[in-house]
């Protein structure tokens, strides 16, 4: 299951126990109509959890079926208090259940990251791809390289000739288009790039879509990896020395 689906699982059992404190209030003071609107609000977010855990997990894991035992004590809360019966034992059943859905799908779902390798130029995707094989070598990563297009900047800056080097790349680096892949409904959990200058680069700018700014909306962690070394040490016992003496790597 993707990072953000689990966030999203968890915030939404958080907002349901809000909800149960809701029903307690409303127990207390008879009003039966906006306690029967809540369940049916906490039932529809239960289906909703269940049908995204099948979808990404499968069905025969232990939470589905207390997630259907959870709209079953839902079902007989609502009967009890149409009847006027006690109902303190279902509803603290409701309660512990819904504390075990939580903790359960807290610890037992395991998270797959999604990471995206923006490169613009072939030439410069050996600064990538050190860590692109180490990403791909991962179980709990799903890893896609997207080229991008740039342009050539005319006299006056304004975008002129636009290139595309997807198909530069070997064979042993699979390629996703960057007309096939969306950024708004996938929600990569980590995007590398090795252009963060935007509109400011003189000499080229990649496709404003791709500009940095832009990609920061789209996730959690973006990533510049610089093509160039920022600095060096011919003499290594000068840098351990350096290092140690200022706590700093240049």
């Amino acid at each position: 299951m993707r990072k953000f689906q689990k966030k999203n699982i968890l915030g939404l059992i958080d907002t349901m126990n809000e909800a149960h404190s809701e029903i307690a209030k409303y127990i207390h003071s008879h009003e039966y109509s906006i306690i029967n609107n809540i369940l049916i609000e906490c039932q529809q977010a239960a289906i909703a959890i269940g049908n995204i855990i099948e979808e990404q997990e499968g069905k025969d894991i232990p939470v589905i079926t207390d997630l259907e035992l959870y709209c079953e004590y839902l079902y007989q809360l609502n009967h009890s208090l149409m009847n006027h019966n006690k109902n303190e034992h279902i509803f603290n059943s409701l309660n512990k259940l819904l504390e075990k859905i939580y903790f359960w799908i807290r610890d037992e779902i395991k998270v797959k990251y999604e990471i995206v390798f923006l490169p613009y130029k072939y030439s410069m995707w050996d600064s990538l791809e050190s860590i692109w094989l180490v990403a791909k070598a991962d179980i709990d990563c799903d890893c896609y390289v997207i080229p991008i297009p740039y342009y050539e900047k005319n006299p006056d800056k304004s975008l002129g000739t636009m290139h595309y080097e997807g198909d530069c790349f070997p064979d042993y680096i699979p390629i996703t288009h960057y007309e096939q892949y969306d950024f708004e409904t996938r929600k990569p959990d980590v995007i590398y790039i090795h252009n963060p200058y935007d509109q400011h680069n003189f000499v080229t700018s990649v496709h404003p879509h791709f500009y940095s700014l832009e990609l920061k909306k789209k996730t959690s962690l973006l990533v510049y990896v610089p093509y160039y070394i920022a600095g060096a040490y011919k003499d290594i016992d000068a840098f351990k020395s350096k290092q140690m003496t200022t706590g700093a790597v240049y």
